[in-house]
């Protein structure tokens, strides 16, 4: 758990930002 609790403090920014791109690339292209 306390790996995975670095990795989520990490990564958890860049991932959502992947997810708002992904989701505003779609609906720009929808």
């Amino acid at each position: 758990m306390i790996l995975f609790r670095l990795f989520y403090k990490k990564y958890h920014r860049s991932i959502i930002n992947l997810i708002v791109e992904h989701v505003l690339i779609r609906k720009k292209f929808l």
